[in-house]
């Protein structure tokens, strides 16, 4: 019995895909217009995220500025995505990293 259990469980395991755990990033887009039109947007639609604290000095830079700034290190903030709002609060539903466009 313990032989069968042995072999069953040798079978599985060796039949068994592993899989790479290790995420996968998104490589940035290097295209800064969608940055430039997805400020407009938040502009229009007079959104809180069209400009950011820098710090506790009162220092300021605009989404498009910290956009362009994001991409040039790596970082997609979506800025298509923003571009295409109705409302402000669209940008964290239809936006959001988990969020799968059509």
């Amino acid at each position: 019995m313990k032989f069968w259990s042995f072999l069953i469980i040798s079978l599985f395991v060796l039949t068994c895909e592993v899989q790479d755990p290790s995420p996968h990033p998104v490589t940035a887009k290097k295209d800064d217009s969608q940055c430039v039109t997805a400020q407009k947007t938040l502009e229009r639609l007079n959104c809180p995220e069209k400009e950011f604290d820098l710090d506790d000095d009162g220092g300021k830079i605009s989404f498009g500025d910290f956009c362009k700034y994001e991409n040039s290190i790596g970082v997609w903030l979506r800025p298509d995505c923003i571009a295409t709002i109705k409302t402000c609060g669209d940008m964290n539903v239809m936006c959001s990293v988990g969020h799968k466009s059509n």
